[in-house]
């Protein structure tokens, strides 16, 4: 990171980060908004001397406006305000990850987190707040190397499992050292230091995915944030009018938020259609961590179409705006087709998640024993 005299009253900093083909810089204030964001994609960073191997550098600014908040610029030219304290930092997040995998166009991007041990890689996919990065944390402390906790980028030519090294984040502080960071959800993301981790910087052979599932008792929903009372209304009123089930909803300055139950599909594209209103939408069990750890943990295969279609669901670059898409002239099919060719040589798996030692023995005694690299 470095900082740079724009005026003589204006002192910038900027950061540069890059991940599988794509290169980026925040650059503006406020320094510590872009501090934080640094400090959380730490893996991700590299120097401003290194040489610039990517053909295109995408560039997002920060100008602080006094009173009425923070403007993002965004690498196409558009703009908008982010949310106040203490939303700022998640609502940066989540847009600067919106463009990022939207411009993705050789991996899938999984919603979920990427391991490897002894070379052997696994993806653990799921809704926010099942458990993936307790488990990923935990099989970290066991010796496996992280590639990513947000995505688990897969390589759609030859299924290879790529790094996407954020910091790995826990609903829960685990030690003294960890730090946080304000959260959607309402609570906060705590982060572990750098050195507490091993990454993966190379790709590597997918041999496993496992799907987290919970009983039946727990609720899970489709989450989706508004900037506005008003657009929420409006929202809420052409989907019910569509047909889709709104489990709850609520206030949480300065955003409302919707939960929605059922196919997950229609909403999305309802999303789309309201993007400039939609600030977020995120798969969630709720209350988050509400799964429960005392059970027995179950896990069983799943193929066929339930696979590939559980895939796509997961698959956070498949909109409309996507360039992994486009390449395939639009067609969703193509890409069904091609996530079916990944099941029918990848084996999937469902847990239902219980007792974290037994959860990890499970996925351990799966992975080691069942599938070499």
């Amino acid at each position: 990171m470095e900082t740079r005299l724009n005026s003589e009253r204006d002192l910038q900093i900027v950061a540069k980060f890059r991940v599988l083909d794509l290169e980026w810089r925040i650059s503006g204030m406020p320094v510590d908004l872009i501090e934080t964001f640094s400090r959380v994609h730490a893996p991700l960073r590299v120097s401003e001397v290194e040489n610039n191997t990517r053909p295109t550098t995408l560039q997002f600014h920060l100008n602080e406006e006094g009173p009425d908040g923070i403007q993002l610029t965004h690498p196409d030219g558009s703009q908008h305000r982010l949310l106040t304290p203490p939303w700022t930092y998640p609502d940066l997040h989540m847009a600067v990850l919106n463009d990022l995998y939207n411009r993705v166009e050789h991996h899938w991007l999984l919603h979920g987190a990427a391991l490897a041990y002894e070379g052997r890689g696994l993806a653990i996919l799921g809704a926010s707040g099942l458990g993936k990065s307790t488990l990923s944390l935990a099989l970290a402390s066991r010796g496996w190397s992280l590639l990513s906790d947000e995505f688990a980028a897969v390589a759609h030519d030859d299924g290879r499992l790529w790094p996407f090294p954020r910091l790995p984040g826990s609903r829960h502080q685990k030690a003294e050292d960890w730090w946080s960071v304000p959260d959607f959800s309402g609570g906060e993301k705590w982060f572990p230091p750098p050195e507490y981790l091993t990454f993966a910087h190379e790709p590597i052979a997918l041999t496993a995915i496992v799907l987290l599932s919970v009983p039946d008792s727990v609720n899970l929903g489709l989450h989706v944030a508004i900037r506005s009372s008003t657009a929420a209304d409006e929202f809420a009123r052409e989907a019910n009018t569509r047909g889709m089930s709104l489990i709850d909803q609520g206030v949480r300055p300065p955003f409302y938020w919707l939960r929605f139950g059922g196919e997950e599909a229609p909403i999305l594209e309802l999303c789309r259609e309201w993007d400039k209103e939609v600030i977020y939408t995120e798969r969630i069990a709720s209350p988050p961590c509400a799964a429960d750890w005392r059970r027995a943990p179950r896990i069983e295969p799943v193929t066929g179409s339930a696979a590939t279609l559980a895939l796509l669901a997961a698959a956070r670059n498949r909109g409309r705006n996507s360039r992994l898409l486009a390449t395939r002239a639009n067609r969703l099919d193509r890409l069904l087709f091609e996530i079916g060719k990944v099941v029918g040589r990848i084996p999937v798996y469902q847990l239902q998640v219980g007792e974290l030692g037994t959860s990890l023995d499970c996925i351990e005694q799966l992975l080691l024993n069942n599938h070499k690299p």
